[in-house]
């Protein structure tokens, strides 16, 4: 066969023929080892993923991590709801997958959970204090802003010193902890009571306001001239009027408007068992009568033997009185008070057209250490220093024989001008004996007692004004 030359115009597209792919033998590895080294690697990389997480979270979980607790700025008063508003900040790269935000508080003041908006439901423990837990998922660079909602059943004052947040990491082998100072309270006032409760203690009090101011007159003020009369005194007569006339006349003054009332608040056990309400009770009513007075105008100064919940705060201390003392002084008038408090600026004086005295006498200022004392006062921060002195009293602390506190106001020096209202349960012999002696210094007394029914009576019949308060 002859033999076959090829055509030099044809050429050969076809692709040159590539070697063949290396096989396990050819490598000399085989498919289990490959699996072997598969099993190795995974755990080693989990492992180094772990180590990184951990190191991560341990390192950087709380920078830029805030938490900020802020309760309502509006006073409320007891049976009234409020709010505490929750805010997390996470600036950071790192997510929090779980915070656990947690505060305390004082009992009185607690976050129902039907009283709650949303998919809120705190954890609440109550024993000794109130307890709130909260569990967050905070994003990175992410802000969470939660309210709570608060059922307000006892008058107080709280606060929050701190909060603390918890938090794990994605595998939940690691925690950290920290704590955040925190400055923030509320203040609930006593419960209002209405018209009809205090509408006898209110006629007494006011009966007596009015019959006082018609007995003195005010020196520095000028009403008219009228005929002489033989019971008018020398220094009356006008004599330019008289030349004038060729009759005697005199001087007509206006009756003075400076009458202050003093309540002395008794928060001495009345009993060896009794009804704790009791106490609450009377302090209710004298928030009531003293924000109804000086709505008329009338200058009101407390003097109780409880003790001041902030007396030994010393974050307290520093910023005592600058709120109401800086109103006060812009209104023209001081209030002031012995025991520290934010209500009212310390040992502050002032005059309001002629209305009461914002100094305190000598006599209740030596119960500085064993009582409260809030100085005479008429204008609205007055009203809201007198809401605070009484929202801070707390019933926990011993409190002073108040025998004491009656003693003090028989020594006060402002006897003319001041009525005295003794607020109180306790019905001690040593009790009604200095609020006799009391009566007798001033000249009057009104005791306005709250009872409950079937308590016995044992105070009536002294030389002071005595006014059972029974509710059921």
């Amino acid at each position: 066969m002859p033999a076959v030359v090829p055509d030099p115009g044809f050429t050969d597209t076809a692709s040159p023929a590539k070697p063949s792919a290396l096989t396990d033998k050819d490598s000399g590895i085989t498919g289990g080892e490959r699996r072997t080294m598969a099993i190795v690697l995974i755990p080693i990389g989990v492992l180094l993923l772990y180590l990184a997480e951990r190191y991560l979270f341990k390192t950087y979980w709380n920078r830029g991590l805030d938490v900020r607790l802020a309760f309502s700025d509006k006073p409320v008063n007891e049976g009234d709801l409020a709010n505490i508003s929750e805010v997390i900040t996470n600036r950071n790269f790192l997510p929090l997958p779980i915070v656990t935000v947690s505060f305390q508080t004082d009992n009185g003041v607690t976050p129902k959970p039907e009283l709650q908006k949303g998919d809120t439901f705190p954890n609440v423990t109550i024993s000794d204090r109130t307890s709130v837990v909260e569990v967050f998922s905070v994003k990175l660079y992410e802000r969470i802003t939660r309210q709570l909602t608060l059922a307000c059943e006892k008058r107080g004052y709280y606060a929050v010193l701190q909060a603390s947040a918890t938090s794990t990491d994605l595998f939940n082998n690691q925690v950290g902890y920290m704590n955040f100072p925190q400055n923030t309270s509320l203040y609930v006032y006593p419960a209002r009571l209405t018209d009809a409760e205090t509408e006898v203690p209110y006629r007494r009090v006011m009966g007596e306001v009015l019959s006082r101011i018609r007995l003195y007159e005010d020196p520095f003020s000028f009403r008219g001239i009228r005929d002489y009369t033989p019971l008018d005194p020398p220094s009356a007569i006008n004599w330019k009027a008289t030349a004038r006339t060729n009759d005697l006349r005199v001087n007509e003054k206006d009756h003075t408007a400076g009458q202050t009332v003093l309540i002395l608040l008794d928060l001495e056990d009345p009993a060896v068992l009794f009804d704790t309400s009791l106490l609450e009770d009377c302090i209710r009513y004298t928030y009531n009568l003293a924000l109804r007075l000086i709505s008329e105008k009338i200058p009101v100064g407390i003097a109780t033997n409880g003790r001041d919940i902030l007396e030994d705060a010393r974050e307290f201390r520093s910023n005592a009185g600058d709120r109401v003392a800086a109103a006060a002084n812009s209104s023209g008038r001081g209030t002031s008070q012995n025991s520290s408090g934010r209500g009212a600026g310390q040992n502050s004086s002032g005059r309001n057209s002629g209305q009461g005295s914002g100094q305190n006498s000598p006599g209740l200022s030596a119960l500085k250490g064993i009582a409260m004392n809030l100085a005479a006062g008429s204008s609205a921060a007055h009203a809201t220093a007198v809401s605070e002195f009484l929202s801070r009293i707390d019933l926990r602390k011993n409190r002073a024989p108040f025998a004491e506190v009656i003693s003090a106001a028989a020594n006060n020096s402002s006897r003319e001008s001041e009525i005295v209202c003794l607020i109180g349960s306790c019905q001690r012999d040593d009790v009604i004996k200095a609020a006799n002696d009391l009566a007798r210094a001033r000249g009057s007394l009104t005791w306005l007692c709250p009872l409950r029914t079937g308590m016995e009576v044992r105070a009536e019949g002294g030389a002071y004004d005595f006014i059972p308060l029974i509710r059921k």
